[in-house]
C-alpha cells in the first residue's frame, strides 16, 4: 500500500496514495498504520489523494 506521512508536534498526516481505497486494502491499511503506531500523534489525519474530502480520527493509546 502507498502512502506518505507527515508529522508535526499534535498531528500525523497519512496520505493515501492509491488508485482505490476501499475493502480490499484493509488489511494492508490495518498492517501500514500498526507498523507506524508508535510514531502517531494523538490526533491522526487521514487524507485520499483522489477525493475532496478528510477523514479526521483521533488516535487514542
Amino acid at each position: 500500500m502507498k502512502y506518505e506521512v507527515k508529522n508535526n508536534d499534535r498531528f500525523t498526516v497519512v496520505e493515501i496514495q492509491e488508485a482505490r481505497f476501499d475493502a480490499k486494502l484493509a488489511p494492508m491499511f490495518r498492517q501500514s498504520i500498526e507498523d507506524i503506531q508508535v510514531d502517531i500523534k494523538p490526533n491522526l489525519l487521514l487524507t485520499y489523494r483522489r477525493l475532496p474530502l478528510w477523514i479526521v480520527a483521533v488516535w487514542e493509546r
